[in-house]
């Protein structure tokens, strides 16, 4: 695994499965719901809530659509402090 991947996944960001439940949840949808609107099945959606699999990009976009959200907040970009992401940047330039 990539060192940068790493330091992602220590700081736990990986928000998308618990954000996809909460919309789910708040909009009060069932995964077989947004499965029909996606194209897709229940059990993709079941996998993505259960963090085993992650939408492609295409999917990801139509979810912020749906849910009426940034894709920065589905997968966690905005519970990053400004300086996580100064940590991150200055691991990615460095491989420059």
């Amino acid at each position: 695994m990539h060192k940068s991947h790493k330091i992602l996944l220590n700081m736990n960001i990986s928000k998308f499965p618990e954000n996809l439940n909460d919309l789910l949840k708040t909009h009060n949808m069932s995964q077989q719901a947004l499965a029909d609107m996606l194209g897709t099945t229940q059990s993709t959606i079941s996998r993505w809530v259960k963090g085993f699999t992650r939408p492609n990009f295409e999917d990801l976009i139509l979810i912020s659509i749906i849910f009426n959200e940034s894709i920065d907040f589905l997968l966690g970009k905005e519970d990053l402090s400004e300086s996580q992401i100064e940590d991150i940047r200055s691991i990615l330039l460095s491989k420059k």
